[in-house]
């Protein structure tokens, strides 16, 4: 059993590996391909895959191929392609939320929502993503005033901060929902409830527990987890 690999040596895809090979007894059983592209054609700047496939020796294959939407200066893939012998097998499309609220704090590359469309055409699924929903506690304080923590500036009434609070996940068939995840955070960012699409919330409290015994109000760590029943896991 052996194992090759190859890198480009050239231009703005220098030093990135773009083969890779395995062999058995003499035999080449299974290697792949990948191909970049770079933001400059001299050097390497912010390189990204545009495709790759794999092989194997009895002339399966199956290619992934990326295509990239320029977003606040920075590509973000948009649409991912897979297939193989038989031709498409299906792709992804993802778009991104490119509120001004978010791209002025150079919060880039927030997915809003991925659609999965099979060999014909035919959309087969899709998820949704919201951010800094304000509503039903989502964002609370975390009652005391944080070691290290602006909470002048970045308190409850800072929104713009791209933290994923909902996740719906779509039937196709007619357009209707379900929230299969919920989540809330303190000012800090750490998430303090975690609820599921039938409304079992788990809660993380984030308490001090330092060897000194004190209250340093880090909000560091999450100390305890209270699941759905009432218990608490240290």
């Amino acid at each position: 059993m052996g194992h090759k690999e190859s890198f480009s040596t050239t231009g703005g895809t220098q030093g990135l590996m773009i083969g890779g090979e395995t062999w058995s007894g003499g035999v080449k059983k299974r290697w792949a391909t990948t191909t970049w592209q770079s933001d400059n054609a001299a050097w390497p700047v912010n390189p990204h895959v545009t495709s790759s496939t794999v092989y194997d020796s009895t002339s399966n294959y199956r290619t992934s191929t990326i295509s990239y939407v320029n977003s606040g200066n920075v590509n973000l893939p948009s649409t991912v392609s897979e297939s193989g012998p038989a031709g498409l097998l299906r792709y992804t499309t993802t778009t991104y939320n490119g509120s001004a609220n978010y791209r002025d704090r150079r919060i880039i590359g927030l997915p809003a929502q991925q659609l999965l469309y099979d060999a014909g055409n035919v959309l087969a699924a899709k998820v949704e993503y919201l951010y800094d929903d304000i509503t039903a506690g989502y964002l609370q304080s975390t009652g005391a005033t944080v070691t290290q923590h602006d909470t002048a500036n970045y308190g409850t009434s800072f929104y713009y901060r791209g933290n994923l609070t909902t996740t719906r996940r779509y039937d196709v068939t007619n357009g209707t929902y379900i929230e299969t995840g919920k989540t809330a955070y303190n000012t800090t960012g750490s998430a303090i409830f975690s609820r599921d699409a039938a409304g079992h919330q788990a809660n993380f409290s984030y308490t001090d527990s330092f060897s000194d015994n004190l209250n340093h109000n880090t909000y560091a760590y999450p100390t305890t987890m209270t699941d759905p029943d009432g218990y608490d896991a240290p």
